[in-house]
């Protein structure tokens, strides 16, 4: 009963490892893809779909996925493997079908770690023997960058120079500044680069000028995106350059001089013109009349009398013509009226200086602590002078024993100030400005000077800028203006309204005190205290 059933058994089995027929495609199957682009971003995988409709294995069939090359395939399925033999470089190891998907038809591409570069269309090429089809995808990359970062470059042109940076940015972007009404702004030079990833970077530059409101925008757009990016930076007035008022008032006064000058120069010359021409013209009429006396030998003894006589007189009145030479500033009554003017704008321009100082002036007292030994301080805290004897006092972190100095309760860390202090005949005295410096009793001073005038029996001098300081000056009141954020101290002679010297410091942000050495006594001759001018006295 078996054997006779085994040859069925068999026929069965051996039908079951036939070769089946497969499904080809004809021309009634076509290659499917969407019609729109597709958009991503680098660094994204991504798919680019293509499909056989209906649905066949294409297992058996060619697929290459190419861009402008036929040759050259971004991804090639023959042979039922991958082929690596022509595929492009930058696509190795990033494309990919997939394997699994064949026999539903789906030739769709696989895309890792998008680049810019692979910006563009993508052809889905598929072949069966004399059939083919093929498809094109778009694939379009968007990338939006960082938010703009603003820094300052520091004072331009009489400015303040701006710079604006924003990364990451594909396609190429615009970058604009504007004023806080919107407007935009004349910018200077505006560069985009490349990264390593071909993402753009764009950096722009802007000079602006102080405002009412000092708010600018910078704004970085990509129109194919319809995407910008913001951002806003507020500039405080004080950041801007300022013009020092000495700087200002040393301005005009060279004006004014150098004009008086070249009015004085051109009365000298032309007076000297004068003098030449007439001694010229004496000249050439003494030879003149000497050639015709030696042809007139018959009057020539009473010719050179005569003209001896005249010759003496024209010396005279070419002595009297050097002595009104020598003698122009006080006989020109126009160089004088010119003279008077000049001094009188020259006054005028120093009470308004010194209105603008007083608008500024503060009120200090001397701060006992800050002492030395030696030094008396008054009750009002107004007065320093030497005294007698060593004062048995304690310890302080910013006392000192070995200079003769003391220092304000103020301090001013922003700003412009201004205080006088009265020094009278005192033959020996400093002030100035300092940085208190934290020390232990028996250092050599409380305190780091940045800026100070003095006198001793030289006469006047200064910690910088010596050369400039007017010797001629005898200050009995000392006008002290400091200006923090400009970086200097000027200080005046307020009797004589005239300008000592000015310093320029380096504050580092530190706080300044007002600083104050009324010197050694030499034998009471110098004893007389300094006194600090209380604000609303001596201000009119």
């Amino acid at each position: 009963m078996v054997m006779r059933s085994q040859p069925t058994v068999w026929l069965c089995v051996t039908a079951l490892f036939l070769p089946q027929p497969s499904a080809s495609i004809t021309e009634n199957f076509k290659i499917h893809a969407p019609a729109v682009p597709l958009v991503t971003t680098p660094g994204e995988d991504i798919v680019l779909p293509c499909n056989v409709i209906p649905a066949v294995s294409t297992e058996d069939l060619e697929v290459r996925w190419f861009r402008d090359d036929f040759a050259k395939p971004v991804y090639l399925y023959a042979d039922h493997s991958h082929n690596h033999g022509n595929q492009m470089p930058s696509y190795i190891g990033r494309a990919a079908l997939f394997p699994e998907e064949l026999y539903k038809g789906n030739t769709s591409l696989r895309l890792a770690d998008v680049r810019v570069s692979d910006d563009g269309q993508y052809k889905c090429f598929v072949q069966s023997g004399l059939w083919y089809g093929e498809v094109i995808v778009h694939l379009v990359i968007r990338a939006s960058g960082t938010q703009p970062v603003i820094s300052i470059e520091g004072h331009q042109e009489g400015g303040i120079g701006l710079v604006c940076e924003s990364k990451g940015w594909y396609p190429e972007p615009a970058l604009v500044w504007m004023d806080s009404e919107g407007q935009s702004l004349t910018a200077g030079r505006t560069e985009t680069v490349r990264d390593n990833r071909d993402l753009f970077t764009v950096r722009g530059q802007v000079i602006v000028q102080e405002r009412d409101i000092n708010r600018y925008t910078c704004s970085v757009t990509q129109q194919q995106l319809n995407e910008g990016k913001d951002t806003k930076m507020y500039i405080p007035s004080e950041m801007f350059p300022r013009v020092s008022p000495w700087m200002m008032a040393f301005f005009v006064f060279f004006t004014f001089c150098l004009l008086a000058l070249i009015v004085g120069l051109f009365f000298y010359v032309k007076l000297h013109r004068e003098k030449d021409n007439i001694v010229e013209k004496t000249t050439k009429k003494i030879s003149a009349e000497k050639d015709k006396l030696l042809e007139d030998k018959s009057s020539a003894a009473e010719e050179i009398i005569r003209l001896t006589a005249q010759l003496e007189s024209l010396t005279v009145q070419k002595n009297e013509l050097s002595a009104q030479l020598e003698n122009f500033s006080k006989d020109n009554p126009e160089f004088r009226k010119q003279l008077a003017q000049l001094s009188v704008c020259l006054d005028h321009y120093s009470s308004e200086l010194m209105k603008v100082f007083l608008t500024r002036k503060v009120d200090l007292t001397l701060d006992p602590s800050t002492a030395h030994p030696w030094l008396c301080v008054s009750s009002d805290g107004k007065q320093v002078s030497l005294g007698d004897k060593q004062k048995d006092i304690s310890k302080h972190p910013q006392r000192s024993d070995s200079v003769y100095s003391v220092m304000s309760n103020e301090s001013f860390g922003k700003g412009k100030r201004y205080w006088e202090v009265h020094v009278g005949e005192k033959t020996e005295w400093t002030l100035g400005v300092a940085k208190r410096v934290n020390y232990f009793f028996g250092s050599y001073k409380n305190c780091s000077v940045c800026c100070s005038v003095g006198k001793n029996k030289n006469g006047l001098i200064a910690s910088s800028s010596s050369d400039n300081i007017l010797q001629s000056l005898e200050p009995r009141k000392v006008g002290v203006y400091l200006d923090y954020e400009g970086g200097q101290v000027s200080f005046y002679s307020v009797g004589e309204r005239a300008h000592i010297c000015t310093c320029t410091i380096d504050t580092n942000r530190d706080d300044l005190y007002p600083y104050f050495s009324p010197g050694d006594s030499e034998d009471g001759t110098n004893a007389a205290p300094l006194i600090i001018n209380p604000v609303g006295y001596g201000d009119k």
